[in-house]
């Protein structure tokens, strides 16, 4: 009886924790992490040079009319010593549209700078996507070394489109054992 209770309590944390993540996800879809902009330029004054790189790197005539920058603000922390790359800004966007725009032109214009620094750009995510996400790492390197197409998909799910078939893995563990069958 009171293991049977355990195992229905577990499922029911799982299945919680699950639904927190996607709606903490959820709250994020209109953010974006902006990773190498320098130090130094905070409040309104964050927000238009913002504006700038965006416009300037991106096209302005990718947007809509009605673009707008709800807030924009660092990642709390101390400032990071000379030398280290300076703290993220989280950037909320108006509309979605907009915050995909951004992503993908991102990645169909990199390299893009400012003052000299890199910038980098990505959805938001919850911690625990985050995570997720990031235990692909080594096998996406694998794969990119291999001229393997892949792309990280929604939430944190590996697609590995290889001989004309897509395959789809959920953690790390099935695409390694996946890669040792197929001799990749």
């Amino acid at each position: 009886m009171l293991k049977s209770k355990t195992l229905i309590f577990a499922s029911e944390n799982h299945r919680l924790q699950t639904r927190l993540e996607d709606l903490e996800n959820r709250s994020r879809r209109y953010n974006i992490r902006i990773v190498g902009f320098p130090e130094g330029v905070e409040g309104p004054q964050l927000i238009e040079q913002l504006k700038d790189v965006i416009f300037n790197n991106l096209g302005d005539e990718h947007f809509s009319s009605t673009f707008q920058i709800e807030r924009a603000h660092r990642i709390p922390g101390g400032k990071p010593i000379p030398g280290k790359l300076p703290r993220a800004i989280l950037m909320k966007l108006l509309l979605s549209m907009d915050r995909d725009t951004i992503l993908r032109r991102a990645r169909e214009c990199s390299p893009i700078e400012h003052q000299g620094t890199k910038l980098l750009f990505f959805p938001d995510f919850a911690r625990e996507t985050q995570e997720k996400r990031r235990s692909f790492v080594e096998i996406k390197k694998h794969l990119a070394a291999k001229d393997i197409k892949y792309s990280l998909q929604y939430p944190a799910k590996l697609r590995v489109i290889y001989n004309g078939t897509s395959q789809f893995f959920e953690k790390p563990e099935q695409a390694r054992e996946w890669m040792e069958q197929m001799g990749i």
